[in-house]
């Protein structure tokens, strides 16, 4: 049984807790995906590359859609729908840059893409960086590094995978 501490919280009280905050912070970041994709009329992923780059401002997220949106448009003579599929291809391009330089899942790559705003030669840098960081370290390889790294990201004990579930690429 866990021990009480001080104010009659337990151990697994406070892990409980923790549990709740990452829901409720989980819940609120796709509140503000949802809210951005709705004002800039854009898709998950779109919107959710602006939220990140814009420091998690939604304002400021739909703004810059909007502007990118409204630049494509006017630049290259293009309705409003395919100013956003060019967007979208563009991220999709980037995201395909990363994962085929660094031979990372596609959640990889994109969490890597956001964490260097956008910036694909930063990402792949960041992320090899990172990977080798994780060989070095744990004397392990390339793809046991990757499957460290997504698997931190999915934020998943490693003990999911034995269980019948299959491991990330």
């Amino acid at each position: 049984l866990p021990l009480p501490r001080e104010g009659g919280q337990s151990r697994e009280g406070e892990t409980q807790a923790a549990i709740v905050d990452e829901g409720v912070e989980h819940a609120a970041e796709h509140r503000k995906i949802s809210s951005v994709m709705c004002a800039a009329q854009v898709g998950y992923e779109l919107a959710r590359a602006a939220l990140n780059w814009s420091m998690g401002e939604e304002e400021e997220a739909i703004k810059n859609l909007l502007h990118d949106i409204a630049t494509i448009m006017h630049e290259n003579s293009v309705d409003r729908e395919e100013s956003v599929e060019a967007l979208t291809g563009a991220l999709s391009a980037q995201i395909s840059g990363v994962m085929s330089q660094c031979n990372v899942s596609h959640a990889l790559a994109s969490a890597a893409l956001n964490w260097s705003m956008g910036d694909q030669y930063a990402a792949v840098d960041n992320l090899i960086e990172d990977i080798q960081s994780i060989m070095a370290a744990n004397s392990v390889s390339w793809p046991e590094a990757v499957t460290a790294l997504t698997l931190a990201l999915a934020d998943c004990p490693p003990d999911t995978y034995s269980e019948g579930i299959d491991a990330p690429p």
